[in-house]
């Protein structure tokens, strides 16, 4: 296998994980992440009361082009908390489940996946530093990513949202060319209002760092369907995307708003910044 079909691969649940939250730090997060956690109990949680029952009827204003992703957003913020599950189809497909803290400062997930070709593959982002962990990567140890790196696999998840606002993904929804409320369904027991939303590539790029290899690879708009429920929280999202000749699926649910969540990352003894399974370094 060649080595650039190999990173993608291996680094298909990093991406994932990067698109479920539209980020994982800020821009000027540096790498001092060793050590760094986040733990989200109760009192973080206390807010979200109201948002996490999950039998909340579709009750609530309808959502517009022009406060689509400020909402979900704020609804996310309001929640502090959330798990989900991703499942991804095309190259490197994977199946997985996943937490994620966006009460502090800087958002932190973990995700767990079964990738195709490649076997268990973990991802940790916490204090705007990527911990990869697979076989075929690292071995036993977790490889420790910057994403603000200039090259290698740090600029590959950097250059894909990994140093952007978390909020970005969302935020340009309001960019959207088109948002259509297309029903009420139902979602794991929740009733909810699906939308099609059609994002410009323009917008999308933004949440890329405008980086212009990955740009052009782009459709000229991304579609995707969104289930939404009466507290405008997000609970189900789908998109297909075409990228370099090779097409995509995605497919995330989120439950347990507000639930306590613990995200960690790995001691500095368990981590490395040296990758075999690539060659090299990320």
């Amino acid at each position: 296998m060649r080595r650039t079909s190999k990173v993608r691969i291996l680094a298909a649940p990093a991406v994932a994980t990067l698109l479920v939250l539209g980020g994982c730090g800020s821009s000027d997060s540096g790498s001092s992440g060793d050590g760094g956690s986040s733990s989200a109990g109760d009192s973080s949680s206390a807010s979200a009361d109201a948002g996490s029952d999950d039998s909340a009827g579709s009750s609530g204003e309808e959502l517009t082009k022009a406060d689509f992703g400020d909402r979900i957003y704020a609804a996310f913020q309001d929640a502090g908390t959330l798990k989900f599950t991703i499942t991804t189809s095309g190259a490197g497909s994977s199946t997985g489940t996943g937490e994620a803290d966006l009460s502090g400062d800087q958002p932190a997930s973990s995700v767990t996946q079964e990738v195709q070709g490649a076997g268990k593959v973990q991802a940790i982002a916490v204090d705007g530093v990527f911990y990869l962990k697979s076989a075929q990567l690292s071995g036993e140890k977790w490889l420790k990513v910057d994403p603000n790196a200039k090259d290698g696999l740090g600029a590959l998840i950097g250059s894909l949202g990994g140093n952007s606002d978390p909020s970005k993904l969302l935020q340009v929804m309001n960019q959207a060319s088109e948002v259509t409320a297309e029903g009420q369904e139902e979602v794991e027991g929740t009733e909810t209002t699906k939308y099609h939303v059609v994002l410009p590539r323009k917008a999308f790029a933004a949440t890329l760092g405008d980086n212009p290899q990955v740009v052009q690879m782009l459709p000229a708009q991304i579609e995707f369907d969104m289930w939404v429920d009466g507290d405008d929280q997000l609970r189900k999202v789908t998109y297909e995307l075409a990228v370099g000749g090779q097409e995509s699926g995605t497919t995330v649910t989120y439950r347990d708003f507000g639930d306590p969540v613990s995200i960690q990352a790995p001691p500095a003894s368990e981590t490395t910044t040296q990758a075999p399974g690539l060659g090299g370094t990320p």
